[in-house]
């Protein structure tokens, strides 16, 4: 929750595309706080790649974060060094697929499978390319 209101605040650009509007308010309270709220406050869902076979550390590259939807609920998808956090940022109970991950107070981490596979290996690749010609 942390991550997703300093990433709204921020003027950094990269955090240009979180934009949580009228709700940064009812976070940042629930923040200070200290309150993690219901099943329909900003709700994470953290997902884990295996390390790719093309280098062991691409998996932890670190991508601007997007909004993402899903059912029409609104998700800002963090990259966090071979982690993804989906953070919901609508105020509305998830989607029953979803509350089966969040449902609970315990921390679920679920398998996204290989990083080789995923649409974001080309992505990091090119990202590393255009680093070591600059």
């Amino acid at each position: 929750m942390t991550v997703l209101w300093r990433a709204s605040i921020s003027n950094l650009p990269i955090f240009s595309r979180v934009n949580l509007g009228p709700t940064e308010g009812r976070l940042k309270e629930l923040i200070w706080q200290n309150e993690t709220g219901g099943i329909s406050d900003y709700p994470v869902i953290l997902g884990r790649y295996e390390p790719s076979e093309h280098d062991p550390n691409l998996h932890r590259i670190l991508f601007d974060p997007y909004v993402n939807r899903v059912q029409g609920m609104l998700y800002y998808r963090f990259f966090l060094g071979g982690y993804i956090a989906d953070i919901q940022a609508t105020s509305h109970i998830p989607p029953p697929h979803i509350r089966n991950y969040v449902s609970s107070n315990d921390l679920i981490i679920r398998n996204i499978g290989p990083f080789d596979s995923s649409p974001n290996l080309k992505l990091a690749i090119e990202l590393l390319r255009n680093q070591t010609e600059n």
